[in-house]
């Protein structure tokens, strides 16, 4: 189906009034439809990276980090354009509570960089990637 038609069926089947629209009610109600938790949170995000979804592997729930560091305004564009990843069913990755709990302990960094293979074409995925070092 065409990218744009099927955005189209998407949002209609959401049926959401956009009228009175705010983020945090457009989570909510995508959590209501999906019957999964959705947890959104600012994020130090590494470098070049502006957001990230993930799934939970032991909870109906779901992950939406977001850069922190960057205005308002972009913050709630970066948690639309993840929420569109969650809403058309991309591939992502699955990570647990150790995984997090980890991380906000500052002794575990999240797998963002494994999300970038996730775009690569498949033919891709497996090849080994050349690291680039800061000049």
């Amino acid at each position: 189906m065409e990218p744009r038609l099927k955005a189209e069926r998407i949002l209609r089947e959401l049926r959401y009034d956009f009228r009175s629209f705010t983020i945090e009610q457009f989570i909510r109600w995508i959590e209501a439809l999906r019957r999964r938790q959705i947890l959104s949170t600012p994020w130090k995000m590494p470098a070049g990276m502006f957001g990230a979804w993930m799934v939970d592997e032991d909870l109906p729930r779901d992950y939406i980090f977001y850069r922190n560091d960057v205005p308002s305004l972009h913050q709630v564009h970066i948690q639309l354009h993840e929420l569109a990843h969650l809403l058309f069913d991309h591939p992502t990755l699955r990570i647990n509570r150790e995984m997090i709990a980890g991380s906000l302990q500052d002794e575990v960094m999240l797998p963002f960089s494994d999300l970038v293979l996730l775009d690569q074409p498949r033919d891709q995925r497996s090849r080994p990637r050349q690291k680039r070092w800061p000049a």
